[in-house]
């Protein structure tokens, strides 16, 4: 190191040092892809209602969506320990029974949600933001199937 420092002189490598951890550290910092949680659930809720506008869907699934949709956004609004318990049940029962409609790519990530709501409802403090990114996430999934086949295996 010492024979690294006599060949530069101190007036370079000062600068050079400086240049380099500025680099290192503006490379690490966010660069607008930041989203709030609030705004994910906005996103996948549009997404979602997109989808589902022009998916050809039998009158079962149809209304089983809009009551997830429902208990979805119930659920976002007032996130306490009452309403995860009532609507996360409530969602995970429905979820379970389109798992039986959906393509066979979308059923472990469906399966995994169920899950994940049921485990939910066991929580002793449910907080705001969790419950909203799974909110979410069911929104993206229920889209996914929704732009590809439709709840239309069987």
């Amino acid at each position: 190191m010492t024979s690294f420092l006599k060949i530069l002189p101190l007036s370079v490598l000062v600068p050079a040092l400086c240049a380099f951890l500025m680099l290192t550290l503006a490379g690490c910092e966010p660069r607008g892809e930041t989203v709030s949680v609030e705004q994910v659930f906005a996103i996948q809720s549009a997404r979602y209602l997109e989808a589902k506008e022009s998916a050809a869907l039998d009158g079962q699934t149809k209304a089983m969506l809009e009551k997830v949709e429902t208990q979805l956004q119930e659920l976002v609004k007032s996130p306490d320990k009452g309403t995860v318990v009532a609507r996360g049940g409530e969602i995970a029962e429905a979820l379970s029974s389109l798992i039986s409609k959906a393509g066979y790519t979308s059923r472990p990530a469906m399966y995994e949600l169920v899950s994940q709501y049921r485990s939910l409802v066991g929580d002793a403090a449910p907080t705001s933001a969790p419950v909203t990114l799974l909110a979410a996430r069911t929104f993206s999934i229920l889209s996914a199937e929704l732009e590809s086949t439709e709840f239309s295996v069987s």
